[in-house]
């Protein structure tokens, strides 16, 4: 027993005092208290009796973990550290004793020098500043295109005003106009259509707005150069007249497509997309989304638009520049707020915005009317829906071409006219009715199908800040009921046309004496033309009191 004590007394002897866990924690802080670990620092211990030196190496951490046997060392760094412009090197002398000791390398006990200043190195922009900047050139070629059918985005590809857009935004129009920015518009001429590649050529006369500028083509050398993952960027007007930057990258490359995650909103179809050089290599297209993640954008490459281009150069050559007269933009001063709030608990009578003329029922829309009629829909449809959901299904009512005002009108200083046709059962159904025929099926048709409008003041024909016709489609529904069950019969229409043009606000002014809507129908029938109310003409010129007053102060600030 005695021996057994002694082997262990000199086991724990040996054992527990042969080395000593060490960590060293290497870490700097700068002014801003930013704290940052220093990786791959070489660290020399050496002891003081002599012998050979251990070396570790910090890790990514700015950590390193050795054994060393109890007793003195010298710890240094042979190479120094340089950080925020300052050199860092550190000579200590620690013990090194118990089982483990941890040792932390840091500003307070290093050796501090100026570190000479790096030679200075050629600036290259960023490439969040090359964008800006890019930004800042291009945005004057890319224009916002306006129709009586659709809106969208085009850009300029020559000095004598070709313009490139999607066919989709002009077929079938009227109206084509192209805006540069908020306050300058013109008329625009559709030169070339490829109906299957959706895209147009126009031509606008750009003596109207000298500040345009040219979209650069890429050539067929830099298109067969694009590859996954390059950087790109578009330039849109999706709301209203503002240029609206998205950049991305391309995630595919297919033959007369690319693909890229770029986000492209209604408003943007038809504007170019632009390499990192700033050349166009395509024509924004579609946007295809999966649920409410992000979706894949398809882009047309500008290759497919050459044949087009070629055509309108030619048919340019024999057509007329377009006229450089700018058109009415609405008001860059939007009506007060405080009065559209007030309006919505106002008082006001529907019928006195409202007649009827030739087969149209037609609607005068200022913009306090137009918050009070949401307002005022909204507080129905709540009631319905909770006294009368099960039971009472009607037909559409009369709407003020909802369906056509798909941008943020409310607070902008317009007065719209909204016409649209009525609804009348035909002929033969109506003659049944008389003869009290109840199984007889509801035949509806409209009265009249929109073509255009014309507003005068005076002799003066008002030109409208933007004339819009949209599809009108409308599905009637009744409640019968046959032994005792409900059963809900819906009766479609054929599509027709509706009108909502919109102007200034001093489109309707007293002083124009007599003020006249001449109406247009495709169906044959006759051109109407009524004299309207001096009290309508009355009531329109004190709801824009408040914008007027607004525009006053702001003037004169």
């Amino acid at each position: 027993m005695k021996w057994l004590a002694i082997w262990a007394a000199m086991c724990i002897g040996l054992f527990g005092q042969s080395t000593v866990s060490v960590l060293v924690r290497a870490a700097l802080v700068n002014d801003r208290l930013d704290q940052k670990p220093v990786p791959l620092l070489q660290v020399h211990f050496r002891p003081a009796a002599g012998g050979a030196g251990v070396t570790a190496t910090t890790g990514f951490s700015g950590r390193a973990r050795l054994r060393l046997p109890p007793g003195q060392y010298t710890l240094s760094t042979p190479a120094p550290v340089t950080f925020d412009g300052v050199s860092y090197r550190w000579t200590l002398t620690v013990a090194v004793a118990g089982a483990s000791q941890e040792i932390d390398l840091s500003n307070a006990n290093a050796q501090r020098t100026l570190s000479a200043p790096a030679p200075a190195k050629p600036k290259r922009p960023s490439a969040r500043r090359s964008l800006a900047a890019r930004f800042e050139h291009l945005r004057s070629s890319v224009v916002t295109v306006w129709t009586d059918l659709d809106h969208g985005s085009g850009f300029i590809v020559s000095p004598d005003g070709l313009v490139l857009a999607n066919d989709h935004v002009v077929m079938g129009a009227d109206f084509v106009a192209v805006q540069f920015d908020p306050s300058h518009r013109v008329r625009a001429e559709v030169l070339t259509e490829d109906h299957d590649r959706d895209i147009a050529v126009l031509r606008v006369n750009l003596q109207s707005y000298p500040p345009a500028t040219v979209a650069p083509l890429a050539t067929a050398e830099a298109l067969a150069a694009i590859h996954p993952g390059d950087r790109v960027f578009t330039i849109g007007s999706p709301l209203h007249e503002r240029k609206i930057l998205t950049s991305g990258i391309i995630s595919g490359v297919q033959p007369q497509t690319l693909l890229s995650g770029i986000n492209i909103n209604p408003g943007n179809s038809g504007g170019p997309l632009f390499d990192a050089e700033g050349r166009v290599i395509g024509i924004t297209a579609f946007s295809e989304r999966a649920g409410s993640g992000p979706g894949v954008s398809g882009i047309l490459e500008i290759s497919q638009a050459w044949p087009a281009l070629a055509k309108a150069r030619v048919a340019a050559q024999s057509d007329t520049v377009p006229s450089p007269v700018l058109l009415p933009v609405a008001p860059s001063a939007p009506y007060p707020l405080d009065a559209l709030q007030k309006a919505a608990t106002g008082t006001y009578h529907p019928g006195r915005y409202r007649f009827g003329e030739g087969g149209f029922d037609v609607q005068v829309v200022t913009p306090p009317f137009r918050v009070w009629l949401q307002d005022h829909r909204a507080a129905e449809a709540a009631w319905e829906r909770k006294h009368h959901s099960r039971d009472r299904r009607q037909g559409s009512a009369f709407d003020p071409a909802a369906a056509i005002r798909q941008d943020h009108t409310d607070a902008r200083a317009i007065v719209e006219i909204d016409a649209v046709p009525k609804v009348r059962p035909t002929k033969l159904t109506f003659f049944l009715q008389l003869q009290r025929l109840a199984r007889v099926p509801l035949h509806l048709r409209y009265t009249a199908d929109f073509e255009r409008m014309q507003l005068f003041c005076g002799a003066h024909v008002v030109t409208p800040v933007l004339p819009v016709k949209a599809v009108l489609r409308t599905d009637f529904y009744t409640a019968a009921y046959s032994r005792g069950r409900r059963e809900d019969r819906t009766y479609g229409l054929d599509d027709a046309f509706q009108g909502a043009y919109r102007y200034g606000p001093e489109a309707f002014n007293p002083t124009c004496g007599t003020m006249r809507l001449r109406l247009y129908s495709s169906l044959g029938k006759p051109v109407r033309t009524r004299t309207l109310s001096p009290k309508l003409v009355e009531r329109v010129w004190r709801d824009f009191a408040p914008w007027r007053a607004a525009k006053k102060v702001f003037s004169n600030q």
